[in-house]
């Protein structure tokens, strides 16, 4: 297992019906303690790639019995095309 995870196409790229298998595979993968980084594409548009990740859902995906959110707002990663990312470290909880 890893102590640290970073995934750069993470959930933009997973269609939302699989993203529940994602987690559930991410959280195999990482050692109780571990870090996930994560960037959340955020397009507002409906469809994808890139699909959209809503930060509501997002934070049910990787709900708090399972993940540890901060509390510090996330990064913010500006894309040319005038999308953006939302970029933030969960800890995976044991």
């Amino acid at each position: 297992m890893d102590s640290a995870q970073y995934k750069q196409i993470h959930l933009r790229t997973v269609p939302p019906e699989q993203r529940a298998a994602y987690e559930a595979r991410l959280y195999r993968w990482l050692a109780p303690g571990g870090l996930l980084f994560g960037l959340f594409m955020q397009t507002g548009a409906e469809g994808g790639p890139p699909f959209h990740c809503d930060l509501m859902d997002m934070r049910r995906l990787f709900a708090e019995d399972r993940w540890a959110w901060p509390e510090d707002a996330p990064t913010l990663v500006p894309h040319r095309n005038g999308r953006f990312e939302l970029a933030y470290a969960i800890r995976r909880r044991p």
